[in-house]
């Protein structure tokens, strides 16, 4: 189930997050900090060119 589907299913139903989503949203941002700060690292490599 994804993330967007919990939310809104506890929108509906009024009821909280389940637990579920937030291992998933942990997992989720922990993965996507590092990718974010490796896209950075490899767009000022090509942009500065320090090699």
């Amino acid at each position: 189930m994804r993330l967007r589907d919990m939310a809104a299913d506890a929108a509906r139903d009024g009821t909280p997050l389940p637990a579920l989503y937030w291992t998933y949203f942990r997992t989720w941002v922990a993965l996507g900090v590092p990718a974010f700060i490796a896209f950075v690292f490899i767009f000022w490599f090509m942009v500065a060119k320090p090699i």
